[in-house]
């Protein structure tokens, strides 16, 4: 997936890895996992001291819009949900 930020920037995002739920390494400190949940993609990240960021995406019935919540996690207790939308370009 390529994420155009506001100051108009790409970032590309992948991830490879079975819909399974297995934690796959994708950094040096980071670990992912996938799974279907419904009609959705539920991936979550984990990495050190604890901190995490689930989130559950799924693509509107036209294939032109995908939205992701999520729950982000400090490890010390604090969490922060988030909405984030996608256009397909």
């Amino acid at each position: 997936m390529t994420i155009v930020a506001p100051d108009g920037q790409p970032h590309v995002v992948t991830l490879e890895a079975g819909a399974d739920g297995e934690s796959h390494r994708i950094s040096s400190d980071t670990t992912a996992s996938v799974r279907l949940i419904g009609s959705g993609l539920q991936t979550t990240f984990k990495g050190p001291s604890g901190r995490s960021d689930v989130q559950t995406c799924t693509v509107s019935a036209d294939h032109q819009k995908m939205t992701c919540k999520g729950v982000l996690t400090d490890g010390a207790g604090h969490t922060a949900s988030y909405v984030d939308v996608y256009d397909r370009m």
